[in-house]
């Protein structure tokens, strides 16, 4: 259907063109229809209608009542121009929230985890291992410091709830981790 609503709009402005050099020209605006049912019109909705500004009638010369009048240096065109509405620009998407992964820490000696993390809240000793107790908003992560002989590092991590018995959101610690984070 939208093809022969092109053909009609194209065959209407030639043929309104070609009206325009037979005849003199005339200071109103142009109004073109095509034959279309109701029904059958299109969705135009998305198209806004832009007036263009129509010339004086002393810059149009009447060659036909005047052959001896220069030929006029412009052609006046339709007066009314239809042109896409632009699509509203997506606003940017909010930058995802700081997160900082457990597992990332293991393998650190404990001055770089303390450097990075603070203080703990919590230290315990145990033989040759330390644990470092981070309480967080939403977690509680346990950072396990082993001694192999050539020094500590952080050789792994638990976490839980803040609350014993609720389960674990690992998005939510990773979240609170970050948030605590120094470097």
């Amino acid at each position: 259907m939208s093809g022969s609503f092109s053909q009609t709009i194209i065959l209407t402005v030639g043929l309104a063109f070609l009206a325009a050099g037979c005849q003199p020209v005339q200071n109103q605006p142009l109004e073109l229809r095509a034959p279309v049912a109701p029904e059958d019109a299109p969705d135009l909705s998305e198209y806004e209608v832009e007036t263009l500004p129509v010339l004086p009638e002393n810059t149009v010369t009447d060659t036909a009542a005047n052959p001896d009048a220069p030929e006029p240096s412009s052609i006046v065109t339709l007066v009314q121009v239809i042109t896409p509405i632009p699509e509203p620009a997506q606003p940017p998407l909010p930058a995802p929230p700081p997160q900082l992964e457990p597992a990332s820490l293991v393998g650190r000696l404990p001055d770089q985890l303390y450097r990075q993390l603070g203080e703990p809240d919590y230290t315990r000793q145990e033989a040759k291992t330390e644990i470092w107790q981070y309480r967080l908003a939403r977690c509680v992560v346990n950072f396990i410091l082993s001694d192999d002989g050539k020094g500590k590092l952080v050789t792994s991590w638990v976490g839980r709830h803040r609350v014993l018995g609720l389960a674990y959101d690992h998005e939510a610690c990773i979240r609170d981790l970050a948030e605590r984070d120094q470097l």
